[in-house]
């Protein structure tokens, strides 16, 4: 409908914005791990004196997640970068109250929780589930080549 389509492409961009962050973070600081055990060029080491971030491994990376994102305007394959992003965060957020589960007493607990015997389920983690598990429903409906293609 009018409303619906409106905030499913805002959901979606917040949800590619939050992703190029978590890649530019989380790549950035594999590759400054990576540099100080010299498995790759020791460059990119280097941290930041006042702000004690590898500066120059989140540059590097920040431009690379750039050029991604400015290919992507041109590319035919968003609906299935786009359902693959969003079946990993479907699957990311399951596996993350799997332990809370499988091992009742680990610290990893947000409130509010959900009580399951001795298992207490964050529901922040519940939510996520629902909300990617729509999203990617919703993607699957409205892009025809990742109903085709997605799956595989």
């Amino acid at each position: 409908g009018f409303l619906a389509g409106p905030m499913a492409a805002i959901l979606a961009a917040t949800i590619v914005l939050i992703s190029a962050n978590t890649g530019v973070m989380s790549s950035s600081r594999l590759a400054y791990s990576m540099a100080k055990l010299g498995l790759i060029i020791n460059w990119l080491s280097h941290v930041h004196p006042q702000f004690r971030t590898p500066i120059r491994s989140v540059l590097f990376f920040s431009g690379v997640a750039a050029a991604q994102a400015i290919f992507a305007l041109f590319s035919s394959r968003k609906a299935l970068e786009t359902i693959g992003a969003m079946l990993a965060y479907f699957l990311s957020k399951t596996a993350l109250y799997c332990p809370s589960i499988k091992e009742p007493h680990t610290p990893q607990k947000v409130p509010p929780n959900i009580r399951i015997g001795e298992a207490e389920i964050p529901m922040p983690s519940i939510l996520g589930i629902i909300g990617t598990f729509l999203m990617v429903v919703i993607v699957l409906w409205t892009h025809e080549i990742a109903r085709i293609l997605g799956p595989l």
